[in-house]
């Protein structure tokens, strides 16, 4: 990853086509979020340093705890021979409201499952969580449309059961923003959020609540388990590395692949009780 530039910064918050990032939920009719704050900084090396807190109010609907889907592998929207991979560290939850914050991880189908709570204990009262990581792979250098190194990101994803409102955003670089959006909806109807710069830091927000149900969408190619073969990114290196796909292969890290087109099999982020 280069150094940053100049940041192109776009925020999609239920986008259906581009990355997804954190979708907490916790069953069909999902405990509502009532407050959902993102912090993401972005440092000169191209890692993005995040820190989620939200609360959800388990007096309307009983529950254990969220469950939160990271992707590891994204398609490339605009060019589905392609994958952009993420790779996650650092990944830690607490609640400052005293709820379990024990966390099972799990992989599948190019995502990373969160299941955080306890089995046996049952939250009936509004809970608050804080989840932090830092992930690689979010910014495209040199964008060939901006000319600019954008950070383009969906903040829910496409699959997430619970209503959520009061949502913020603030991201902050390590050089000037040139350039904000934010968008939410499905993708045939976006409507714009609220987004503002100054700086290096760049905020959105969206106080109406958006509604749980918005259907994901399954990739154009099937999803493949892909042995690595490449070694680390070479400084300026496309986070899209061109390693070609190996199917059959089991290993859960993957370092982007090119993959040929292949019929929609159906598979798309889902979430389970």
């Amino acid at each position: 990853m280069t150094k940053l530039r100049a940041v192109l910064a776009s925020v999609v918050l239920a986008l259906l086509t581009t990355f997804l990032v954190a979708l907490p939920a916790s069953a069909d009719d999902s405990a509502p979020i009532t407050r959902y704050d993102v912090v993401v900084n972005l440092t000169p090396e191209g890692v993005a340093e995040v820190a989620v807190d939200f609360t959800m109010d388990f007096s309307a609907v009983r529950g254990r705890g969220p469950i939160v889907l990271l992707p590891t592998r994204q398609t490339d929207g605009a060019d589905p021979d392609w994958d952009y991979v993420f790779d996650y560290s650092d990944v830690r939850v607490s609640s400052p409201s005293g709820a379990s914050a024990n966390v099972n991880r799990d992989y599948e189908s190019g995502m990373m499952a969160l299941r955080i709570g306890d089995e046996n204990r049952w939250n009936t009262t509004p809970q608050d969580y804080t989840l932090t990581y830092s992930v690689t792979g979010f910014i495209v250098s040199d964008h060939p449309k901006s000319g600019l190194d954008e950070f383009n990101w969906d903040v829910i994803g496409p699959a997430w059961r619970s209503e959520i409102s009061n949502l913020t955003v603030t991201v902050t670089g390590p050089t000037a923003v040139s350039g904000v959006a934010c968008f939410y909806g499905p993708y045939s109807a976006q409507e714009r959020c609220d987004a503002s710069s100054s700086g290096d830091t760049a905020t959105f927000a969206h106080a109406e609540t958006l509604p749980r149900g918005i259907p994901s969408r399954s990739s154009r190619a099937s999803p493949r388990h892909v042995r690595r073969r490449s070694a680390a990114p070479r400084e300026g290196q496309d986070p899209r590395q061109c390693v070609r796909a190996q199917p059959g292969d089991r290993r859960r890290r993957w370092r982007g692949t090119r993959r040929r087109r292949r019929r929609s099999r159906g598979h798309s982020p889902t979430t389970r009780p």
